[in-house]
C-alpha cells in the first residue's frame, strides 16, 4: 500500500515464494524494510557501526531499485531500499 500524499511510508504484503529463513514466533517483527535516498552511503555508514549485511553487494528490486538484507538485534530480517529513480 502506498499513498502519494505520503511518500515516506509504504506498507508490503509478501509471501515468500521461496522461504529465506524461519518466521520469528515470539512476536518480533520478522521483515521491515527501510527507504534511503543512497544506499551505498547507507551501506558504509551502516558497515561502519558494525553490521554485518546477507550478501556482499545491493540486489535489484522488482521495479528497478536496489536494496540489500541484514538481521537486527533480535533476529529480524530487515531491509535497507533505494527506489528506482525516474
Amino acid at each position: 500500500m502506498y499513498l502519494e500524499e505520503q511518500p515516506s511510508i509504504e506498507i508490503e504484503l509478501i509471501q515468500d515464494i521461496e522461504s529465506i529463513g524461519k518466521y520469528n514466533k515470539s512476536g518480533i517483527v520478522n521483515h521491515l524494510a527501510f527507504t534511503v535516498e543512497d544506499i551505498n552511503i547507507a551501506i558504509n555508514h551502516y558497515q561502519k557501526k558494525g553490521v554485518k549485511f546477507s550478501s556482499p553487494q545491493q540486489q535489484p528490486t522488482l521495479e528497478g531499485g536496489r536494496m540489500i538484507l541484514f538481521y537486527g538485534p533480535n533476529g529480524e530480517l530487515l531491509q535497507l531500499v533505494e527506489r528506482a529513480r525516474d
